[in-house]
Formats: structure tokens, C-alpha cells, sequence
């Protein structure tokens, strides 16, 4: 169910201002207007290379993990108490990553 926006709020900033938060939006790929309403929110956000650099890294681990379990069950023919192990860390990874986001 879509959340109606109806309220129009007026806001003046100077050059600089505008062009920091249009920077900001153009950074994440969200407009201005969603920029606002993530930051009220307390929605997180990538904000800059070194958030996506990091997020890289993050699914990165992720994917080195998958490959680990995926050689494991290929080799063992079996899903045990390690894959279960590993399959939980993945998916605390995969949590974490979208909470960041």
C-alpha cells in the first residue's frame, strides 16, 4: 500500500547549499526529493566511493563464502552441520549488507 504524499514544503539554500544536496543526490542516484525524505526517514545510504568500495568488498566475502560451500557440497555430496553453518553466515552477510543499503 503506497503512502500518500500530499504536504509541499518550501525550502530556500544558497548556490552552495543546493549544489552539495544535489551532489549528494547524484551520488546515490536518488533526487533531491527522495535524498530529503531518506534522510528523515533514518533510511542509511551509500553515499561515496568508499561506502561502494566497502559494499564491494562486503559481497565480495559473500561471494567467496558461496564458492567455499558450493566446492564443499560438490565434494561431499552432502549438506551438514558446516553448510548449515556457512549458509547462516552468508545470510547474515546478505541481512547486513541490505540493512546498510
Amino acid at each position: 500500500m503506497a503512502i500518500e504524499k500530499n504536504k509541499i514544503i518550501s525550502l530556500r539554500l544558497t548556490q552552495a547549499e543546493y549544489e552539495r544536496l544535489k551532489k549528494l543526490a547524484d551520488q546515490t542516484g536518488w533526487t533531491v526529493s527522495e535524498l530529503i525524505r531518506n534522510e528523515i526517514s533514518g533510511k542509511k545510504k551509500i553515499t561515496g566511493k568508499g561506502d561502494i568500495k566497502r559494499l564491494l568488498y562486503e559481497i565480495n566475502k559473500i561471494g567467496h563464502n558461496l564458492n567455499q560451500v558450493a566446492k564443499y557440497v560438490n565434494t561431499q555430496k552432502a549438506v551438514d552441520r558446516v553448510v548449515a553453518e556457512e549458509l547462516i553466515q552468508i545470510k547474515t552477510l546478505l541481512k547486513k549488507l541490505a540493512d546498510d543499503c
